[in-house]
C-alpha cells in the first residue's frame, strides 16, 4: 500500500502536466465549497445564473467550433497537397517496378540453376522474409529461411528476390499496370511502402551491380536483354527523372543510379508523405472536440433543459446546476492551460511540411 502511494506521488510531482492537475484539483474543491456554502435558494436567481451560463457557453462553443473547423480544413488541404506529390512519386515507383519486371521476366538474365531453385524449392520465400525482422514468420517460413541459408549455388538470389518483391502487391499476385506505360494514379498501401523502405529493397541494385560486382558479375547476363528491353528500360528511366537520364545510355550503372534514387530519396519521401496522410485526427483537435462536447452538454443543453422544466424540484435543479458549473469551469481551465501547447504544435515545423 505504502509503495503504491509512493509511486503515485512520484508520478504526480514529476509529471510534466502536474501544474494542470493541481489547477484542476483546486478549481474543483473551491467550486464545490462555494456551491455548498453559498448555494442558491431562489428560482429567479437560479434562472438568471442558468441564462448567464448558457450565453457564455454558447460564445465559448462557437469559438471552439471555429477553431476545430478551420483546423480540419487546414489538415484537409495539407493532405491534398501531399496527395499530389504521393501520386507523382507513385508514378515513378510504377515505372521502377516495370523495369524490375523486365529484368525478372528475362530468364536468361539470371543464373539458371539459381532461378530454377528459387521458383521451385523457394517459391514462397520473399525478400521481406530475409530482411525484415519485424515481419511475423510462421514455423514453415522459418524452416524455409533456414534451408535457404544452408543452400549452395544460389548466386544472386537475394537480388532476384529483391526484384521480385516489387512485382506484386499486398493482395494481388499480378498487377495490370506493369503491362503498359500509362500512369494509373495508383496510391500504394502504406504497409507495402513500409516493407520496400524498411527492407532497403532498392539498395540491392547498388550492392550487387556495383559494390559487390566483382563477386556477382557471372550471376547476371546483361547481354540477354534484348534491344527492345534495353530501350524500354532507358525510356522508363527518363520518365522517372527526365533531367538526370536524358543523355544516358543503357548499362548496369544506369540501374545502379535508379536504385540509388529510390533508396535515398523516392521511397523515404513516399514513406513519410503516405504516413502523414494516413494519420487520423490530431490530438489537439481531439482535445478541443472533447472540451466542446463537455461545454455543449454542461453549459448549453443542461441549462436549457433546466430552464424549460418547471415541475422539477428546486433542490434537484440546484444540484444539477452546481455539477454543470464545476465541470464547465474545469473544462475552461483545461482549455486555458492546453492552449499554449496547441499554439506550439501549430507553429512547429517538421520535415513533412517542407
Amino acid at each position: 500500500m505504502i509503495q503504491t502511494l509512493l509511486i503515485s506521488s512520484r508520478f504526480f510531482f514529476y509529471n510534466k502536466n502536474r501544474n494542470l492537475v493541481i489547477a484542476l484539483s483546486l478549481c474543483f474543491f473551491i467550486s464545490l465549497i462555494l456551491l455548498l456554502n453559498h448555494h442558491l435558494r431562489d428560482s429567479n436567481n437560479l434562472n438568471t445564473l442558468l441564462n448567464n451560463i448558457f450565453q457564455f457557453s454558447g460564445i465559448f462553443s462557437a469559438l471552439l467550433i471555429t477553431i476545430v473547423i478551420s483546423k480540419i480544413f487546414q489538415i484537409r488541404q495539407e493532405k491534398l497537397n501531399r496527395l499530389k506529390e504521393i501520386i507523382s512519386l507513385s508514378h515513378r515507383t510504377t515505372d521502377f517496378r516495370r523495369i524490375c519486371k523486365i529484368l525478372y521476366d528475362e530468364s536468361r538474365f539470371w543464373n539458371q540453376g539459381m532461378r530454377q531453385k528459387m521458383e521451385g524449392k523457394f517459391k514462397n520465400l520473399s525478400y521481406f522474409h530475409l530482411h525484415l525482422d519485424s515481419l511475423k514468420k510462421t514455423t514453415n517460413e522459418l524452416e524455409m529461411i533456414s534451408k535457404f541459408h544452408e543452400e549452395k549455388n544460389l548466386l544472386g538470389s537475394n537480388f532476384y528476390l529483391a526484384v521480385k518483391s516489387f512485382l506484386s502487391g499486398e493482395k494481388r499476385s499480378f498487377e495490370l499496370e506493369l503491362y503498359d506505360d500509362y500512369d494509373h494514379n495508383i496510391i500504394y498501401p502504406f504497409k507495402l511502402i513500409q516493407k520496400w523502405h524498411g527492407a532497403s529493397s532498392a539498395n540491392t541494385f547498388w550492392y550487387f551491380l556495383e559494390n559487390k560486382w566483382h563477386n556477382y558479375h557471372t550471376a547476371f547476363n546483361f547481354n540477354a536483354l534484348s534491344r527492345h528491353d534495353q530501350e524500354t528500360i532507358l525510356s522508363l528511366a527518363k520518365k522517372i527523372n527526365p533531367k538526370k537520364y536524358e543523355s544516358s545510355t543503357f548499362n548496369k550503372d544506369l540501374l545502379v543510379k535508379i536504385g540509388n534514387d529510390f533508396e535515398s530519396y523516392i521511397f523515404p519521401r513516399l514513406y513519410n508523405l503516405t504516413y502523414y496522410n494516413n494519420l487520423g485526427i490530431p490530438k489537439t483537435i481531439v482535445l478541443l472536440i472533447r472540451i466542446l462536447i463537455s461545454t455543449m452538454i454542461f453549459g448549453v443543453f443542461i441549462p436549457l433543459w433546466l430552464s424549460s422544466i418547471i415541475i422539477i424540484n428546486l433542490d434537484i435543479k440546484i444540484f444539477i446546476s452546481s455539477v454543470s458549473i464545476i465541470i464547465l469551469s474545469l473544462s475552461i481551465i483545461y482549455f486555458v492551460f492546453s492552449f499554449k501547447k496547441i499554439l506550439e504544435n501549430e507553429i512547429k515545423i517538421s520535415h513533412e511540411n517542407i
